[in-house]
């Protein structure tokens, strides 16, 4: 705008003003969701714990994430089941229980090659007689000994080893059961997202399941071995064995260290 100055006369004095604002074009998967996009266990988790709300903004971020086979059945694009097992999976970690199956296989192999040879030989020759009146006698021996020996041993040692993981099994079987589910559904991302929240945040899912473990897994009562097991509930609750001093004459000072 332009105001005439009270000083000069005729001369105008003009002010501009601007204002302007950007707008950050990148995606963020906090207010924006596509099928693909690696939404973070964060996400997946609020969506199956978000209710009706939560569960129809998955099956948003899911359209477009289906493929139909030559059967005409639903199934996951590649990108989205390896997406969403990784982030299911980061979701059951936070369970604290790990289970794995580990298996070995080892092939040994020994050979020893002896080869032991001998040769000994003995010639005595013992005589007595006359001649022309003498009397004489005479001995001899002759001996000889060969021998050779040789041994030679060695050993191959070949070790195999592999492991699965049960917490990615359970995960993958969850996904499986949920395309399953989905597979001849109308609104196939709307199946697949009610039958997941079900396998995993469900009254029966995984997650209840693997904390129930967690919690019967917690003590280490053995009837088999009561005193062993006694000190290592001690160990897992006190950090230290039952019969180790409150106050031992080697033990720090805490009293500087504690706030009331």
């Amino acid at each position: 705008f332009a105001r005439r100055s009270p000083h000069e006369g005729g001369a105008y004095c003009t002010l501009i003003l601007s204002a302007g604002f950007e707008k950050s074009a990148r995606n963020d998967t906090s207010t924006r969701f596509e099928a693909g996009k690696q939404a973070g266990p964060d996400t997946i988790e609020h969506f199956m714990g978000g209710g009706a709300e939560g569960r129809a903004a998955m099956a948003n971020w899911l359209k477009g994430g289906f493929e139909m086979d030559r059967k005409g059945d639903w199934r996951l694009k590649p990108q989205i089941a390896d997406t969403l097992q990784r982030d299911v999976q980061a979701i059951m970690a936070q369970t604290g229980w790990e289970r794995s199956i580990g298996r070995a296989a080892q092939d040994q192999n020994v050979f020893n090659i002896t080869t032991q040879g001998e040769i000994a030989g003995t010639t005595i020759s013992t005589g007595g007689g006359t001649r022309k009146g003498r009397s004489g006698s005479g001995s001899g021996r002759v001996g000889g000994s060969l021998a050779v020996s040789s041994q030679e041993s060695g050993t191959t040692n070949e070790a195999a080893s592999s492991q699965l993981s049960i917490v990615n099994y359970d995960v993958r079987q969850a996904i499986a059961n949920a395309e399953q589910a989905a597979s001849k559904a109308g609104q196939p991302a709307d199946a697949f997202t009610n039958r997941l929240t079900s396998e995993i945040l469900g009254p029966h899912g995984l997650r209840n399941r693997y904390l129930g473990d967690a919690d019967s897994a917690r003590g280490t009562t053995d009837l088999n071995a009561p005193v062993t097991s006694f000190e290592q509930s001690s160990l897992l609750y006190s950090g230290r064995f039952s019969t180790d001093l409150a106050n031992g004459p080697t033990d720090g000072d805490g009293s500087f260290k504690k706030r009331d």
